[in-house]
Order: structure tokens, then C-alpha cells, then sequence
């Protein structure tokens, strides 16, 4: 992982334990999860099936069903209690609520952009690479520099 970071003007509002805070968000670009990928656990015939089956964004009935399976295999487990049950069950549907994913064409074999992270996912052959471009409170301005920088890497790499 490569990083980089500089102040900014941008600040978010979190909330920890009832009480928000206000925090500064630093720029970032940068490169990172070079090499072989999660995504390959979809088991799907070619890695472009599976990169598109990982990377994106699932559907209500989708959430729903696997929260209904973890909800039954947490409830099987006899060591764990009702108020770590209901603390992992919150995590897990926090952390599916933020598993956005937008596809993007024109770079790589496919590309995925995180709008949560400001990340962009690039598939290459068998192999993903992430950029980050995180420079702006527009949107669409993280993404198309995310776009520029993943082009760079693609020249660099051919």
C-alpha cells in the first residue's frame, strides 16, 4: 500500500457512544490490494464473472436472507450471549450498509468504485489494484481522478 496524505478543509461528523464528533478528513491518493483477491470466492467460471458477482451492490432481499442465516448460525453457537448476538448482528448490517459499489467501464477488464471509500477497484487478468482518491467532498470528483490514476497504472504495467 501506497499512501499519501495532506490536510484538508473537509471535516465528518461521527457519532461515538451518543455523542457526534467532528472530525478532519485528510486528502489521500494512493494504491493498494495489489495481487490476487477475494473476489475469487464467488466460484464463478472466469475471474470477470466473479469480480462482477463480489463487487457489487447487493439487493434488500439479499441483506435480508444472509442476516436471517447469520442471525441462525449465531443463535446455534451456546457461548455466546444475547448482548454479543445483537452487538455482532449491528456491526455486520453497519458494515453491509456501506458495501456500495458502482461499476465503472473503460478501465481494466472491470472496474468497481467504492463511494464510501473513495476507492476504485480495477480488475487486470486474474489480478485486482485499488486507488484511492480521496481529494474532494464531490463525489464525482474523487471518482474521475481515481479513473486518471488507475490509467496511469495500466500504461505503466503493459
Amino acid at each position: 500500500t501506497y499512501t499519501y496524505s495532506w490536510p484538508s478543509e473537509r471535516t465528518r461528523t461521527m457519532e461515538i457512544a451518543g455523542r457526534k464528533l467532528t472530525v478532519p478528513i485528510d486528502n489521500r491518493v494512493g494504491l493498494t490490494w495489489v495481487g490476487d483477491d477475494l473476489y475469487k470466492m464467488s466460484k464463478k467460471k472466469s475471474d470477470l464473472e466473479n469480480f462482477q458477482s463480489f463487487y457489487r451492490t447487493p439487493t434488500k432481499e439479499e441483506l435480508e436472507r444472509a442476516f436471517e442465516e447469520a442471525d441462525k448460525r449465531v443463535g446455534e453457537q451456546k457461548d455466546v450471549s444475547k448482548d454479543q448476538k445483537n452487538a455482532a448482528m449491528g456491526l455486520a448490517k453497519g458494515m453491509a450498509a456501506q458495501a456500495k459499489f458502482e461499476q465503472v467501464s473503460g478501465i481494466g477488464d472491470a472496474a468497481a468504485w467504492k463511494p464510501n471509500d473513495n476507492e476504485l477497484v480495477v480488475l487486470v487478468g486474474g489480478l485486482t489494484f485499488q486507488v484511492i482518491a480521496d481529494v474532494s467532498s464531490d463525489a464525482n470528483t474523487n471518482l474521475e481522478l481515481a479513473k486518471k490514476l488507475a490509467l496511469e497504472v495500466l500504461k505503466k504495467c503493459n
